[in-house]
């Protein structure tokens, strides 16, 4: 077997791959799968070698989901993950499992540590004075909702805190997102969670619950757009249509959609104390990036009272490079 190292980025929607020499920056190979395409990480793998022909002796894999003495149950894709297992399954290789905004935060550091040699990971959103030698917090709406903080250790290395913060209760703060509320948690039967609203199926719940929601005298929604929803991704046609200036519930969908990021992105900067800065990963980010730049999230993200100028020092960033959950796993195995 090669000195190779693997890496792997796994979420409820793709499974990202890289294989790296032992010495080298740059992967040899990469490749991205579709996670519901198979019924385990150890058959994605088998895929990946299959495809490529890839050998390895070391591997990381950042996976969506708590992360326990190596072993993760996935959240939003029906896995369990096992350090052991795959180390069996994988040849006696040397197996790694961490959480992947542990690895997301990891990269993130890196970069402010200047591991960025294009200078193109990151794209400021909202200003604000970072200080290098304090903590940072990064969380990301994708298919759900990842938070991770992490802080200098004595040596200035980085310590990584994962979290499942993305599964804490959503807290309402206008009569909009009261609405929202009453309404997906009616339609969800169950306590209404931040992941529920700042997600890709987020946008989705956030839609039907202003549909449900709507007084007896407003239209009703377009069914142009009910049909694309029912053949796409429905977050994609709400996402298209509301940056389009399209339907209003796709509008409206999007602007609480980004209030509720805010709201979380401040919450967990609090929590941390985030003046080395906060970080918008996931793939919906920069996909929306307009909308985030047109004042609404600067407003809610500030608007965080006895603690408005504590917020005002502290800067947001969206990540746009899709590589940095690679990035961390590969510093994690070394």
């Amino acid at each position: 077997m090669s000195d190779r190292v693997l890496v792997g980025d796994i979420g409820g929607t793709n499974c990202r791959f890289a294989l790296y020499e032992t010495d080298g920056a740059t992967a040899s190979i990469e490749r991205t799968y579709k996670s519901h395409d198979f019924a385990s990480l150890t058959d994605a793998i088998a895929r990946l070698v299959a495809d490529t022909g890839a050998t390895f002796a070391r591997a990381c894999f950042a996976v969506a989901g708590p992360v326990r003495a190596g072993v993760c149950r996935a959240t939003n894709i029906p896995w369990i993950v096992d350090e052991r297992a795959l180390a069996g399954a994988l040849d006696g290789a040397t197996v790694k499992v961490i959480n992947d905004f542990a690895a997301q935060t990891m990269g993130v550091a890196s970069v402010c540590d200047g591991g960025d040699a294009s200078g193109e990971a990151l794209v400021a959103l909202v200003s604000g004075e970072r200080d290098p030698e304090s903590p940072i917090a990064v969380l990301g709406a994708g298919t759900g909702l990842g938070e991770a903080i992490a802080a200098r250790a004595a040596d200035r290395s980085w310590v990584v805190v994962p979290g499942e913060g993305g599964h804490a209760d959503f807290a309402a703060t206008d009569e909009r997102q009261e609405r929202v509320l009453r309404a997906m948690r009616a339609a969800l039967g169950t306590r209404v969670t931040y992941e529920h609203v700042v997600s890709g199926p987020g946008l989705a719940n956030i839609f039907r619950a202003l549909v449900a929601s709507r007084d007896e005298r407003s239209p009703v929604p377009s069914q142009a757009v009910l049909d694309a929803m029912s053949r796409e991704d429905p977050s994609a046609v709400i996402t298209r249509e509301a940056l389009s200036g399209g339907d209003p519930y796709c509008r409206e969908a999007l602007e609480v959609f980004i209030e509720a990021y805010a709201q979380e992105a401040g919450n967990i900067a609090l929590r941390a104390l985030a003046y080395g800065g906060v970080y918008l990963a996931g793939g919906i980010a920069p996909k929306v990036l307009s909308a985030l730049r047109d004042g609404r999230f600067e407003a809610r993200f500030r608007d965080k009272a006895p603690h408005r100028a504590v917020m005002a020092s502290m800067s947001v960033s969206v990540v746009v490079a899709g590589d940095l959950g690679l990035r961390g796993a590969r510093a994690a195995i070394g």
